[in-house]
């Protein structure tokens, strides 16, 4: 009888572990796909964000942005993404990032009220950052966004990190400060 109870006990348990194991696999299945991550692996780019940091890919039509990923801080006064970009030769030459930039600095300069440009690492890689503020167009009063952006480049690709966050809410400082923070964290 002793053998019996032991057999009954070590199956009912097995019953319990496997519906645990099962409501678990529902529960993770059923959450949004917005999740909170600390180190984000993708396309040979490792990088991580502050705790308080979710991240959504998101993805374009096209071949030429390869990966996407949205970013927000939990309490959403700082925003922006990561992106990986096929570029093809255009960035080969040396001053091919050089030149990329300026293109896209043509493109920004509506809306940038100030732009402060320098030599950065994404990690070990190679970089350019861009610290400016830019006008909201589509608020009323127009509001001032600060920003950092990070570009790298490596085999035909685009690294870019951009970070925002509306200047009464968040100063410049505080958002270098977690750019920093992100960018230091790559690896290629």
């Amino acid at each position: 009888a002793n053998h019996n109870f032991n057999s009954a006990l070590k199956f009912a348990l097995g019953l319990i572990v496997a519906w645990g194991l099962f409501v678990l696999i529902v529960i993770l299945s059923g959450t949004e796909s917005t999740v909170t991550v600390s180190t984000v692996s993708e396309k040979g780019v490792r990088f991580t964000l502050p705790s308080d940091f979710y991240a959504e890919p998101e993805t374009f039509e096209g071949n030429e942005i390869e990966y996407h990923l949205n970013l927000k801080r939990a309490d959403g006064l700082v925003y922006g993404y990561f992106e990986i970009i096929y570029v093809g030769t255009e960035l080969a030459s040396e001053d091919g990032l050089e030149r990329y930039l300026k293109n896209a600095e043509r493109y920004k300069s509506a809306s940038i009220v100030s732009l402060t440009k320098d030599s950065a690492l994404m990690g070990t890689q190679p970089a350019v950052t861009w610290e400016y503020v830019s006008k909201d167009g589509n608020s009323v009063p127009t509001k001032k966004i600060n920003a950092m952006q990070g570009f790298a480049s490596k085999e035909e690709r685009l690294y870019t990190l951009a970070l925002f966050g509306d200047n009464q809410n968040i100063s410049m400082t505080q958002l270098k400060e977690i750019f920093n923070s992100i960018m230091s964290s790559f690896s290629f």
